[in-house]
C-alpha cells in the first residue's frame, strides 16, 4: 500500500487473522527500487500460495490441477 504524498514509501501488512495486524513502514531510495520491491514482494506471495495449496492438496497440486 502507498503512503499518500510519500512516493518512496509503502507499507507492508500481515494478513495472518488470528495475529495482531504487523504494519512495516517501507522506504526505497528510488521509484526503480520500490517497484522491484513490489515485484519481489508479490513474487514471494506467490511462493507461499503455492507452497500452501501444496501443502493442503498434494494430489491436485502434483497433479497439475492447482
Amino acid at each position: 500500500m502507498n503512503v499518500p504524498d510519500e512516493p518512496l514509501r509503502f507499507l507492508l501488512r500481515s494478513s495472518d487473522a488470528s495475529q495482531q495486524p504487523n504494519v512495516f513502514l517501507c522506504q526505497a531510495l528510488t521509484m526503480e527500487e520500490k517497484e522491484q520491491w513490489g515485484v519481489k514482494i508479490n513474487q514471494l506471495l506467490d511462493v507461499q500460495r503455492n507452497l500452501l495449496a501444496a501443502l493442503q492438496n498434494p494430489r491436485q497440486f502434483q497433479d497439475g490441477l492447482m
